[in-house]
């Protein structure tokens, strides 16, 4: 709602080893809303907001519908990789590609 989800998106996910063992990982995701300059009060109230829980919930159902257990999560063609190296990725894309050519 600030326009820095990308940021925090990417902060997260690079610290996820950090924050995920914590009892309690809040103040560890203020001090990155404050890293990224953003507003805590306005962070913690548009969290409340009844339309951002509704997306969150829809995108939890709907990730849980297509067997996602666990972040990241990445689909290449409809095909789960779950915690995929950065190998694994491109061998994946390597044979759907070979697929899709009739290579």
């Amino acid at each position: 709602m600030q326009g820095r989800f990308w940021e925090m998106h990417d902060t997260l996910f690079a610290t996820q080893q950090i924050w995920s063992s914590l009892a309690d990982p809040e103040s560890q995701l203020d001090a990155y809303a404050l890293e990224l300059n953003l507003d805590l009060d306005k962070l913690h109230e548009d969290m409340e907001r009844d339309e951002v829980i509704a997306k969150l919930r829809s995108d939890q159902r709907g990730g849980s519908a297509a067997g996602v257990r666990g972040t990241p999560a990445l689909f290449i063609n409809g095909r789960q990789l779950a915690r995929p190296s950065r190998q694994r990725i491109v061998e994946v894309v390597e044979e759907e590609y070979a697929d899709l050519s009739g290579d």
